[in-house]
Order: C-alpha cells, then sequence, then structure tokens
C-alpha cells in the first residue's frame, strides 16, 4: 500500500468518526452522508491523485464504493477499501 493510499484511509476515517458524533443524535442516520463525506474529503484528496475529483463525483463515487465493498468484501475495512479504489482508479 502506498502513502496516499493510507493518508487517504486515516483521512476517511477521521471523517467517519466525525460524521458519527454530528449524526450521533439520530443515530448516524443520514441520508444525504456521502455527500456529508465528500465534502470534507475533496480538500484531503488535493495532490494525493493524479486528477482533481469534485464534491459532486465524490458524493456520487462513495455509495458505489459502498455497494462494491458489500458485495465483494464485506468485512473488509470501508475506509481501506475505499481508499484502495480511489488511488487505483485516479491515482
Amino acid at each position: 500500500m502506498n502513502k496516499n493510499t493510507e493518508e487517504i484511509a486515516e483521512s476517511l476515517r477521521t471523517i467517519g468518526h466525525a460524521h458519527h458524533r454530528a449524526f450521533i443524535m439520530v443515530n448516524g442516520a443520514d441520508p444525504d452522508w456521502a455527500r456529508w463525506y465528500a465534502a470534507k474529503l475533496e480538500p484531503e484528496l488535493n495532490g494525493k491523485l493524479a486528477v482533481s475529483l469534485s464534491v459532486e463525483e465524490l458524493a456520487g463515487l462513495l455509495p458505489l464504493l459502498e455497494k462494491e465493498r458489500t458485495l465483494r468484501s464485506p468485512q473488509s475495512d470501508w475506509a481501506q477499501f475505499y481508499a484502495e479504489a480511489i488511488v487505483k482508479s485516479f491515482g
């Protein structure tokens, strides 16, 4: 695993913890979770990928990654899975 993948996975975990805290009163229920994560993740990706991804692009990508993870590797660490997929596709 490369440094960018590790850094993106750690950013995703940090964002996940912040999301949990922000939505604790509703047990994490957030139908627009992907946009929330995307808005936090987009600045973290600057300089780590070969292309720039917008918040809108990330908000569309994250639910697809979750569907893929659920189908292919449901026991995997979600942040690691997402980071590896993002770097593989856009790194």
